[in-house]
């Protein structure tokens, strides 16, 4: 990760969540998908079971630099194959509930009607509780503007912007209008471009 930072020219400090190298397992309706590739372009319904194996522990750098930390934030991505296999590395709870620090979840801009569908902001965070046992979150930023639906992919829909927030008591939820206005375009080397959203955050 050193080498790459500095031929690229980063900046920002990269810390690996852990030292080991897991593969990440989806099991649903009894049958166990491995590896990230093949669970992203699966179709998942019915509250599925993530886990890494080998078990990794989290490690020592990212432990530390989580506990010195200010804020928090569980960036947007895909959901069961770059968001959840950070947090269920074994010691990330923990680390970040024992840390002081506040803890922003970022809510995707867009949901797959193979994943996610009709999953709205609520539904994102009881997923993430649901698969780690634990609440930690305490605030939720949510996108409040609007996405043409003629721009939306066939599986695709945009996150519902207006839900009953009463419903939680727990974390404060912030809505603001962070839709980047220009499309990213599909890396040609991309294996999974197809599923991927087109739609961006405003990076300021």
């Amino acid at each position: 990760i050193d080498i790459a930072r500095d031929a690229l020219g980063v900046s920002t400090h990269l810390i690996p969540a852990t030292d080991s190298n897991p593969y990440l397992l989806l099991e649903q309706e009894g049958k166990i998908i491995r590896g990230v590739h093949e669970i992203a372009t699966r179709e998942i319904d019915n509250k599925p079971n993530l886990k890494l194996t080998p078990n990794s522990k989290i490690s020592d750098l990212a432990a530390s630099t989580i506990n010195e930390s200010d804020l928090i934030v569980i960036a947007p991505g895909h959901f069961y194959c770059s968001i959840m296999p950070a947090l269920l590395v074994d010691g990330m709870i923990e680390s970040i509930k024992s840390s002081d620090a506040r803890v922003v979840f970022i809510c995707n801009l867009t949901s797959s009607s193979l994943q996610n569908k009709n999953f709205g902001v609520l539904d994102y965070i009881s997923e993430i509780e649901r698969l780690l046992g634990s609440d930690f979150i305490d605030f939720a930023l949510f996108n409040t503007g609007r996405i043409p639906s003629e721009r939306l992919k066939e599986n695709e829909s945009q996150v519902p912007v207006e839900f009953d927030q009463s419903q939680v008591s727990n974390y404060k939820f912030i809505g603001e209008d962070i839709l980047d206005g220009e499309e990213a375009q599909p890396n040609p080397n991309d294996k999974i471009a197809d599923i991927r959203s087109r739609f961006r955050h405003d990076k300021v």
